[in-house]
């Protein structure tokens, strides 16, 4: 894992698809999703936890912040 400080900076300049940011969603049952989005490609994906993204093709998931 590497710090949000520490990564590349193309990554911010959104010149390649497959990085990734995600936030976690708690609901009150309990359950938890967490949203994962491809900022270059508008990409948005809900996974219910505790899968992954790991059903995204590899050149898709380079990279999650």
């Amino acid at each position: 894992m590497v710090s949000i400080h520490h990564r590349p900076t193309h990554i911010e300049d959104q010149t390649e698809i497959g990085h990734l940011e995600g936030d976690l969603v708690m609901g009150s049952r309990p359950s938890a999703d967490a949203t994962l989005v491809d900022r270059k490609a508008r990409y948005v994906r809900l996974v219910n936890l505790p899968s992954s993204f790991g059903e995204l093709p590899l050149e898709q998931r380079l990279s999650l912040t």
